[in-house]
């Protein structure tokens, strides 16, 4: 190929855009998160994320508290596994006894639904 010749960019050809974007969503992953109870990966938004707040176990819904967090189902089973086992505590790296009773009430509800 000469240099006198007209040479088209990829950024240049139609339709480009739409097919780097398609190719970008294609190759796009979510994020994904081991479950502490069961030890099942799943993604990020089919999990619960739980931080240690005061030395209490809170459930972070929109996971964004700092701090270190432990992801689980929200299912019956595996927060009744988690608590149950004491789970959270080697997960977040805390010593002592730690309050689970916002997990408890949760479970709470999601027994009587």
């Amino acid at each position: 190929m000469r240099r006198s010749q007209a040479v088209m960019r990829s950024e240049d050809h139609p339709g480009w855009e739409q097919q780097q974007r398609g190719l970008w969503e294609a190759v796009r992953m979510d994020p994904l998160r081991t479950c502490v109870a069961c030890r099942v990966k799943a993604v990020r938004g089919e999990l619960l994320r739980i931080v240690l707040r005061e030395g209490r176990l809170e459930v972070d819904e929109r996971a964004v508290l700092p701090g270190r967090g432990a992801w689980v189902h929200p299912t019956v089973d595996c927060l009744k596994l988690s608590v149950s086992r004491r789970i959270f505590a080697r997960a977040l790296k805390a010593s002592g006894h730690l309050d689970a009773s916002p997990l408890e009430n949760r479970l709470e509800k999601l027994m009587d639904n």
